[in-house]
């Protein structure tokens, strides 16, 4: 099943927190949550409409990590839902870029597919930018031409699993295309070689489910880690008695270990859709 968007809202938590124990090599990223993809893109508000929600959210986003500056960030995320499917875009603010980055293969068709969001969430982005005397950020930013990323991992259709992708290309992208690792499985197409792809994500859910929930960050913590140990011995005892009734009638148990975790492509303009008032290098 799909993830709720308030589980990317939660993770998006754990990534901001988990930059006050970054390297000092490491690029300083802020993660934004999933409701500047919503009121803020939604083509029914007027465009002033649209922005006084935009800038509501980075408003609110900034009272909550007060000791972040965008003028000291290098990469900001923002996760999208839209139509049904969940990806990201990422700003690079020091070395300017615009990236769409999704599960989904979409090759030629991407800028159909992605309509006017992307573009209007960076139209957004840069008049705040502007608005906060950031103006060499702002003309690097609106200069950058969007790309959707081409990954090794991309799939045909897996819409099912778009979250599961979006949480893991959060955890992992540092903004850097040619060094970035996931880890993530490259999907077949034979039936059988997809089971090694679908045990990854099962486990991925997992993981992130665990890492959520176990969070110091999380209010309910110690209930909830108190419920699973229960369970967990609940569960350790019924396998027991599983095995041992097993035995008995001289089957046998099989174990198995799920395997664990361990270029870009020019965004193709849209003709159909509003025209944008961005304007676009030339490639």
């Amino acid at each position: 099943m799909k993830l709720s968007y308030a589980v990317i809202d939660m993770w998006t938590i754990l990534m901001n927190d988990r930059e006050n124990y970054k390297s000092t090599e490491a690029p300083m990223s802020l993660y934004m949550d999933i409701g500047f993809s919503l009121s803020p893109l939604d083509e029914k508000n007027t465009k002033e409409k649209q922005y006084e929600l935009f800038k509501n959210e980075m408003n609110h986003f900034f009272q909550r990590y007060s000791s972040r500056k965008l003028e000291n960030v290098d990469l900001i995320f923002f996760p999208v839902l839209a139509y049904e499917h969940m990806y990201m875009i990422s700003f690079n603010l020091k070395k300017p870029a615009f990236d769409v980055i999704d599960n989904i293969r979409r090759g030629r068709n991407a800028g159909k597919e992605y309509r006017i969001k992307p573009k209007l969430l960076r139209q957004h982005f840069v008049k705040y930018l502007l608005e906060n005397k950031l103006d060499s950020l702002a003309s690097s930013l609106k200069k950058a031409s969007p790309f959707c990323m081409a990954m090794p991992w991309q799939t045909l259709s897996n819409y099912k699993d778009c979250g599961i992708f979006l949480m893991r290309h959060l955890e992992t992208y540092k903004g850097e295309p040619k060094s970035w690792i996931t880890d993530l499985i490259v999907e077949s197409i034979s039936i059988l070689k997809l089971i090694p792809q679908i045990a990854q994500l099962l486990n991925l859910r997992a993981k992130y489910c665990h890492a959520i929930l176990s969070s110091s960050l999380n209010e309910k913590r110690k209930d909830i880690l108190k419920e699973a140990k229960v369970l967990y011995n609940k569960m350790a005892s019924e396998k027991a008695i599983s095995i041992v009734l097993a035995s008995s009638e001289g089957k046998n148990v099989d174990v198995r270990r799920k395997k664990d975790i361990k270029g870009k492509v020019l965004f193709p303009e849209d003709d159909t859709q509003e025209d944008d008032d961005t304007p676009e290098d030339d490639n």
